[in-house]
């Protein structure tokens, strides 16, 4: 990252390419690469948070993994503060609706847990090879607020017990209910 740019009042870093693959393509059938990956990710995002933000848009294309198997997150287009009161909505869930939270789903504000959820997505996708709910979007959206996707370690029972344990965990319908950055 280089020099912070103003630009009409407007702060940003100019970053340059990110020589790797993403998160999705670099932990295919590898659990020690997995367990790797997803710990910088959560050193990442518990940095983020700890920083008073939340991402909102965390998904494998924004996860990027270099050749040297550092962990870089992308796209911060969608980040807002943590503060309720200052927190950033729009008319409509923002976010990618297949890595968004429940509580994103339906247009809340949203805090630390729902990157937590996506970063669970994330990881039922690596540990099963699907989707925790499938269908149209608005039916992913409902189902995400209603229903419990099936357990991970049910659809593959030779998958790390401790991951499916913590993907299942980050994937609680209620915020809450999910572990913190310092949990995980």
């Amino acid at each position: 990252i280089g020099e912070p740019i103003c630009a009409d009042d407007v702060w940003f870093f100019k970053m340059g390419p990110v020589d790797g693959v993403h998160f999705k393509e670099h932990v295919r059938g590898d659990v020690g690469g997995l367990r790797a990956a997803l710990c910088q990710l959560v050193i990442g995002l518990h940095a983020l948070h700890e920083g008073g933000l939340v991402h909102r848009d965390i998904k494998p294309s924004n996860v990027m993994v270099t050749r040297d198997g550092r962990v870089v997150i992308l796209d911060f287009g969608l980040v807002t503060t943590l503060d309720p009161a200052r927190q950033s909505i729009a008319d409509g869930p923002i976010g990618t609706v297949e890595y968004m939270a429940p509580e994103q789903a339906s247009g809340r504000q949203v805090g630390a847990a729902a990157d937590w959820y996506s970063v669970g997505v994330m990881l039922y996708e690596a540990l099963t090879g699907q989707m925790p709910h499938k269908g149209h979007a608005l039916e992913i959206l409902l189902h995400k607020q209603q229903v419990e996707p099936p357990a991970a370690h049910d659809l593959v029972p030779d998958a790390p017990r401790d991951l499916c344990e913590l993907c299942m965990e980050l994937l609680a319908i209620e915020p809450n209910a999910r572990p913190n950055g310092a949990a995980i």
